[in-house]
């Protein structure tokens, strides 16, 4: 999914005023577990804006 700048502005206002949840212009709602999951998201939304990849971890298994 591709993120834009006000996808993150709204998370910022969301957490500002402490609440779980963000509203669309289209009327849809997304209701976050906890302010960890939308500042967990929202670091995952700026890395997609920026062109960054996911960090990744790897396991070696033997």
């Amino acid at each position: 999914m591709a993120f834009s700048q006000t996808d993150i502005d709204r998370i910022d206002e969301a957490i500002a005023s402490g609440t779980i949840e963000v509203r669309y212009p289209d009327g849809s709602v997304i209701r976050y577990r906890s302010l960890s999951e939308m500042r967990a998201i929202r670091a995952d939304m700026e890395e997609s804006l920026a062109g960054r990849p996911k960090s990744r971890v790897t396991v070696a298994g033997f």
